[in-house]
């Protein structure tokens, strides 16, 4: 048998709920950061500056400013800058 894309869902392997995959950066409703933000901090990290300051100044935890920063997470911003 074939599995059609069109009726496939991709879901989460620890919890089996369906991954809602288009709500993603400001979009998603738990997001501190926006494209700017992250976009700025990036540059601001390549200058120099600590992730606990950035992380500070934004209102973050540093290990999410470190994963914003080096594209674990907002990794499609990379893409379309």
């Amino acid at each position: 048998y074939s599995i059609h894309e069109e009726h496939y869902t991709r879901m989460c392997t620890s919890c089996h709920r369906k991954l809602d995959t288009g709500t993603r950066g400001e979009k998603n409703f738990n997001s501190v950061l926006t494209a700017d933000i992250v976009l700025e901090c990036r540059l601001r990290r390549a200058a120099g500056e600590s992730y606990n300051a950035l992380a500070r100044e934004f209102g973050v935890w540093p290990g999410t400013m470190r994963n914003a920063i080096i594209g674990r997470t907002w990794a499609w911003l990379e893409e379309a800058a």
